[in-house]
Parts: C-alpha cells; structure tokens; sequence
C-alpha cells in the first residue's frame, strides 16, 4: 500500500502543494472508533538555524503557531493545547475548517513526519501588537528527504498578535515566490506519527468553543 505525504500551508489563504508517495503501515481504525487522550509526541533533530531572526520573540511565536498546526492536523484534533495557545480563535477555527476541506473523505489524511522546515528571512513590525513573520518553507524536504530540495523553498509568512495572553497567530499566507532554506532546522517526531486512517468531518475535534462538529 502506498501512502502521501504532503506538507500543506498552515494557513487558510494558500496550500502548499507538495505531495509524495511513501511506503506506510496499515491504516488504523477512524478517530472515532479509537481516540486516546493527545500527548505532545517527541521531537529529535535540529530546532533552530543560525539565522539572525530566530531568537526574536515573534520568530518563535511563529514558529510555535506552524507546529501546533501539524501537530493538529497528525491528531485530526484542533483543541489540543498548542493551537489554543498560539492562535487566535478565529485563526484555530480557520484551521480546522480548511483541514477539513482536504484531510476528510475517501483517502487517508496527510501526514508530517516532522515540524514544517523553516528559515527566518525577517520580521515586520507592523505597530506595537502586531506583527509579520516571514520565512523560506523548505518543507518540500519531506517529501523524500532530499536536502537539495532546502535549495527550493518557497516564500511563507506568518502574521501575528499580541493579547493579554500572549503572541497569537492571525494568518498565514504560502506563495509561489522561490527562496534558498538551506540551513533551516530539520526535526522529526519520533515515534514517527500514525496514520489515521480515512476520517470523516465527525472524527475531527474542533477547536475548543467553536461549537462545530467533533465528537
């Protein structure tokens, strides 16, 4: 059995379009029929690049918001901890919203074997609570873990806001605009994430208080 892998966007404006063929177990039974409480999965490898931009406060809030998407979409689950601490509401509601529009159906639901791989190119203050973050998404990488692909990357920026409970993500936005991510860190989950298995709309949590389907 053959299986994709695709690294998708982690905002709601563009989809990454990067799909591959990889070799994967058996699916598993829907979430439905077997959900376990979430546990933040192990993460081995590289997690920051010497990139001048990535200690600034607001390259790490992006950062942690594009993980809590992945981590979101390997569990079909957006009320888990990450995405409630690093988007906004509307932003988690966004989210899940835009999984469900290709991560539901006939097919399994793609699966990230590690954090999307990215080098800080900048940040753009916008006022005092806002701001831009961008990057150069090698996340290609992953789709047969060729580090000459780093060389292909594609311009991806996060927008961010301060609130009374920290730095949250607003958007995100992937173009078609080609950049060089060598040097961005490379992680993975270890144990490598399950498959899930064909999901309906059903068998995704939404994010907490949206009210809209889940379980």
């Amino acid at each position: 059995m053959t299986r994709r892998v695709a690294l998708v966007s982690l905002g709601v404006v563009v989809l990454a379009g990067v799909v591959a063929c990889t070799p994967q177990p058996a699916a598993t039974p829907s979430p439905s029929h077997s959900r376990e409480p979430w546990v933040m999965p192990p993460i081995v490898g590289d997690s920051v690049s010497s990139s001048p931009f990535e200690t600034d406060d607001w390259v790490v809030a992006a950062r942690k918001a594009r993980l809590s998407y992945v981590l979101a979409s390997n569990a079909a689950d957006f009320s888990i901890e990450p995405v409630r601490a690093s988007m906004t509401e509307k932003a988690a509601q966004l989210s899940y919203e835009h999984f469900l529009s290709w991560g539901t159906g006939e097919d399994e639901p793609l699966i990230w074997p590690g954090p999307p791989v990215l080098l800080p190119l900048g940040v753009d203050i916008l006022d005092e609570d806002h701001a831009k973050v961008t990057f150069c998404d090698g996340s290609d990488y992953w789709v047969d873990q060729d580090e000459s692909r780093l060389s292909q990357g594609v311009i991806a920026t996060t927008t961010l806001v301060r609130t009374a409970d920290g730095v949250r993500r607003e958007y995100d936005t992937t173009s078609r605009t080609s950049c060089d991510a060598t040097g961005a860190p490379i992680a993975r989950f270890d144990p490598a994430p399950q498959p899930l298995g064909p999901i309906t709309e059903a068998d995704v949590i939404p994010p907490t208080g949206s009210g809209a389907g889940g379980e």
